[in-house]
């Protein structure tokens, strides 16, 4: 297969999880920008719903409960979003969901300690699906809920054992990580506004530009009129000296005829009066 064809599959492919994440009436960028999350969230749905069944049958009926429930938010919000321009109703929904997993899952860290580590993915999500705004606040409540079961001992979510470093250094990883994702947000809306601001302004060049070309048109064609009616004005000129010519002929040949019928006439009246004078004396 040639690099063309790979090519037009790969656009083909493209196309298709543009029109399976989001509708079609909006922004491209908008559209590129809801496609990731549309496909992690199809991506993720069997694992949540096979890790939720795992659980149940498990008798951890809570988790897998937990774990059911978000994956059918996700599916929802990634079904029903995908006909709405704005879904941020539905991301709102979906980010509850996964933080309250996320929270149950940070206390099972004594018996599955790799759970905690889910934790860092919600500020990334959840900047990216909701924005620098909104998504700063959703971080930052769930980064100081974090914190409270961490560094409270009291809640019994950490093992008492683990030593106080550990966990500076986790809040401190889960710190860093959100401050990325938001500087990550900011660039993205500060590059997204940038775009939009120059895409204005290739739309003002192009209407002066076009307006321009109507004016130039609107020139050429008053130069192609007015180069019509100098034709028209200097064929009427050419026909008006022919005719001209024409009657300076005419009058030419009159006068060169009436001297030689003058004479004729003068002498056919003297031979007249000759004969007139004569019939008179006989």
């Amino acid at each position: 297969m040639n690099h063309t064809g790979e090519q037009k599959i790969t656009r083909n492919a493209y196309d298709r999880l543009l029109d399976i994440c989001s509708p079609p009436n909006i922004d491209p960028e908008e559209r590129a920008r809801r496609t990731w999350p549309g496909v992690v969230g199809i991506l993720s749905c069997p694992v949540l719903f096979g890790d939720a069944f795992c659980n149940l049958y498990g008798g951890r009926f809570l988790l897998g409960g937990l774990l059911f429930s978000s994956g059918a938010i996700v599916l929802i919000s990634v079904l029903a979003g995908r006909k709405k321009k704005d879904a941020k109703a539905y991301y709102r929904l979906t980010m509850a969901a996964i933080g309250i997993l996320f929270l149950y899952l940070m206390g099972l860290i004594e018996v599955y300690p790799h759970h905690m580590f889910w934790s860092f993915v919600f500020p990334l999500a959840s900047l990216y699906l909701l924005g620098r705004k909104e998504g700063l606040l959703y971080t930052i409540i769930y980064d100081l809920i974090i914190m409270i079961l961490v560094l409270n001992q009291s809640l019994g979510m950490l093992p008492a054992d683990y030593e106080s470093r550990f966990k500076s250094e986790y809040l401190l990883s889960l710190f860093i990580v959100s401050l990325m994702a938001y500087c990550f947000e900011v660039i993205r809306f500060q590059y997204q506004e940038a775009t939009k601001r120059r895409q204005a302004s290739l739309e003002t060049a192009n209407q002066q530009l076009s307006q321009e070309i109507e004016k130039r048109k609107m020139m050429e064609q008053a130069a192609t009129d007015a180069l019509l009616e100098l034709k028209e004005a200097e064929s009427q000129l050419i026909q008006s000296a022919k005719l001209a010519s024409i009657g300076e002929l005419a009058a030419g040949v009159a006068h060169e005829l009436n001297q030689p019928l003058m004479v004729i006439r003068a002498t056919a009246q003297m031979t007249r009066r000759s004969q007139n004078k004569g019939a008179l004396v006989v």
